[in-house]
């Protein structure tokens, strides 16, 4: 028997809160995670690894979107879930989004981005 690759999620966001609340429930489910603050540092940190996430999961601002657009256009098999703000449309600048979901700021919203996930994750592996 096989054992399975962990699941990969590169998560781009500028609030180190939220970064690490997420990591910490992704591990909790077996699945691996990579945090960047912003594309540009993404980009350098796959740079030094050996692994191509199987999801990226990304707040950004309008300011970071070309180099959002060049992480996302580098990596053609990974799932782009964009974190969106009430009034935010930097990620209509996004060369590929295959979600997107409101920014969580209560439990119920953080719910819904984690089943998000799991639903695009669970597709990127049954592709």
């Amino acid at each position: 028997m096989s054992a399975q690759r962990q699941r990969l999620v590169l998560i781009v966001a500028d609030d180190l809160g939220f970064v690490l609340w997420l990591g910490s429930k992704l591990q909790e489910t077996g699945i691996g995670v990579l945090p960047a603050k912003e594309p540009s540092e993404a980009i350098q940190l796959l740079a030094q690894i050996n692994r191509k996430p199987d999801l990226l999961v990304i707040h950004l601002t309008a300011s970071d979107a070309s180099r959002a657009n060049q992480l996302i256009e580098g990596l053609p098999d990974m799932k782009v879930l964009a974190l969106i703000g009430s009034d935010d449309q930097a990620y209509r600048m996004l060369s590929r989004v295959d979600a997107a979901v409101m920014r969580p700021y209560t439990v119920l919203e953080a719910s819904v981005v984690l089943q998000t996930i799991e639903r695009l994750l669970t597709r990127h592996l049954t592709a």
